[in-house]
């Protein structure tokens, strides 16, 4: 649990430091064509906070440190959407002819996503799932960005599809042999 915690909350800052090194600037202001990589961005994402939120122990809602732990497990919960809600604002304000057709093909998209699931999970557990899961949405990163024109930008959605995915196969294989690198644990029940 301890290098998970190391890696997930490093990803967390890497995530952040990346932005910083790109832009050289925390003026928000600023960051006007960082909506181009926030497909990218939303996949990495998934992957440290689901990390992060493993290791958040639940302990019930009966005490402060338990409303605490809570909080901070709807926070980590969070960040992705926020990453996920803003590649969808931006695809729907890049083609405001299209918003009708483009919010049908996402609600699509999230209805045949949600069945998938179903048997994703069956298939590959809910740690080995989120890598799967975080790989498809790289992939997604990079048909986005093919729209861009930013060459930059397709080759770091590639490159992001193909960690992922060598990642969710790296964590399948070791999963079935019994050494995850990210495991649910029923803290609950601790």
């Amino acid at each position: 649990q301890m290098v998970n915690h190391g890696l997930s909350t490093g990803a967390l800052f890497l995530l952040v430091g990346m932005i910083y090194e790109r832009r050289h600037t925390r003026d928000l202001d600023a960051f006007g064509g960082l909506s181009k990589a926030m497909p990218v961005f939303y996949a990495f994402s998934l992957v440290a906070c689901f990390a992060v939120y493993l290791e958040i122990p639940y302990l019930g809602a009966e005490s402060a440190k338990g409303v605490a732990a809570l909080c901070a497990s709807y926070v980590v919960i969070a960040i992705p959407f926020v990453f996920s809600g803003i590649t969808v604002a931006v695809a729907l304000t890049r083609f405001p002819s299209d918003v009708p057709r483009l919010y049908a093909a996402d609600l699509l998209g999230a209805a045949l996503g949600c069945v998938a699931l179903i048997y994703l999970l069956e298939l590959a557990g809910g740690a080995s799932s989120v890598l799967v899961v975080a790989a498809g949405i790289a992939s997604g990163a990079v048909l986005f960005a093919q729209g861009s024109g930013d060459v930059r930008l397709r080759r770091a959605a590639a490159g992001a599809a193909a960690l992922l995915a060598a990642a969710a196969g790296g964590h399948l294989v070791l999963a079935a042999r019994g050494m995850p690198l990210f495991e649910i644990v029923d803290t609950a029940s601790k």
